[in-house]
């Protein structure tokens, strides 16, 4: 299906949001704003979906401008995301165009102790009210557990467990009726330190089984596409999509590919001169 109108909240949520969360880490780390993302433009096929302009304040990302495309090639709508820093927080607010006024449509308050994230709280409709939360603890710089709540009620909390200086799993429990359970474990296997693949097993009371597996590919140190398999019969892993990633000659992320269902989704990135920060705005999965 092409993105329409209809995606309209998951459009403006994920690709605004992404972007702009991502481009406020280097906030501090690049105050001669060098290299930034400043536009970002989305393709379904040979048909342009969006275009996504980022607006910076010295060295923060303070707005970014959406046109967001029909298949014929008309502006469907404008979306807005606005970006806030008061106090240990960032607060990213997201609006689209309806016949000239701003509508609210979603927020999400990120609250930062340093550089690390320890509380997100997100809020979709015109009421304002939170509906998801996520809670971070650490261990030391390591990220330790997540905990995810809906509508005040815990849903889900995963645990992070490394092997010197890797993760080497995550456990993924559900809330139920008092009790959490595991539900799937994610198993990450290295090559020289650098991620070669993981594989979720799926948990059914004593019964372990695969269901998905990401297989990294590099090239000079750089990730240039990762595969995603899932299996159906727990014996045979198949192809279900691919990413593919390609660069600049500065190492700049230029254009990331999504193959799925038949189609190619495709998102490209330019730049401020300068190194730039494609490390920033890949988006592996996860």
């Amino acid at each position: 299906m092409l993105r329409s109108m209809n995606h309209k909240p998951m459009l403006l949520f994920a690709a605004t949001l992404c972007i702009a969360c991502l481009a406020t880490c280097n906030k501090d780390e690049d105050p001669g704003g060098k290299g930034r993302v400043v536009k970002v433009t989305s393709y379904q096929d040979q048909w342009k979906t969006s275009i996504l302009e980022v607006t910076y304040s010295n060295s923060e990302v303070t707005e970014i401008r959406g046109d967001h495309f029909e298949i014929n090639g008309n502006l469907a709508y404008k979306s807005l995301t606005g970006v806030e820093y008061p106090g240990d927080s960032i607060i990213i607010t997201g609006y689209y165009d309806n016949y000239g006024t701003w509508v609210w449509l979603d927020k999400d308050i990120m609250e930062m102790d340093g550089d690390r994230m320890i509380r997100r709280s997100l809020a979709y409709g015109h009421n304002d009210n939170v509906w998801r939360i996520y809670e971070y603890t650490y261990d030391g710089d390591r990220l330790a557990e997540v905990l995810y709540s809906f509508h005040g009620a815990m849903e889900t909390k995963t645990i992070y467990d490394y092997v010197g200086p890797e993760l080497a799993q995550k456990s993924t429990y559900s809330y139920e009726e008092g009790n959490w359970l595991l539900s799937y474990l994610d198993t990450l296997y290295y090559n020289d330190h650098s991620l070669d693949s993981m594989v979720r097993y799926q948990i059914d009371g004593s019964i372990k089984y695969p269901d998905i597996k990401y297989v990294y590919l590099y090239q000079d140190g750089l990730i240039i596409h990762v595969d995603q398999y899932r299996t159906y019969d727990t014996l045979t892993w198949n192809l279900y999509d691919r990413y593919e990633y390609d660069y600049d000659a500065h190492g700049n992320l230029r254009s990331k590919s999504h193959f799925i269902g038949g189609n190619v989704y495709r998102d490209e990135y330019e730049y401020e001169p300068g190194e730039g920060n494609y490390w920033l705005v890949t988006s592996y999965p996860k």
